[in-house]
């Protein structure tokens, strides 16, 4: 499904955020947008990506607290995907392109 002019236009309003506000206020626009179009793919695969950007500062600003936490495993657990996850994720990524969904 083509997303619809008002999602790309809320798309591009976070594309012409980032960097300007912290990636925790892209995930609020995603997830308030979420609520007008719930079905959208667009808007999910979208806060997905924003998740991640967030999940990126997290990491640096625990690591700017305390360098040495990336030493210590015993208080955080690793999440990885596997590699049969990664070929599902990269096969409808690359569909979704082929098909401008995305």
């Amino acid at each position: 499904m083509k997303a619809s002019s008002e999602i790309l236009k809320i798309i591009k309003q976070a594309e012409d955020l980032r960097g300007k506000v912290s990636s925790k206020q892209i995930v609020l626009l995603f997830e308030e947008s979420l609520i007008k179009f719930p079905d959208s793919a667009h808007l999910y695969l979208n806060l997905h990506f924003a998740y991640y950007e967030a999940g990126l500062d997290a990491l640096e600003m625990a690591i700017k607290l305390d360098p040495n936490i990336k030493e210590n495993t015993e208080i955080y657990a690793k999440k990885s995907i596997s590699l049969e996850e990664k070929k599902d994720l990269a096969q409808l990524l690359g569909n979704l392109l082929k098909e401008k969904k995305i």
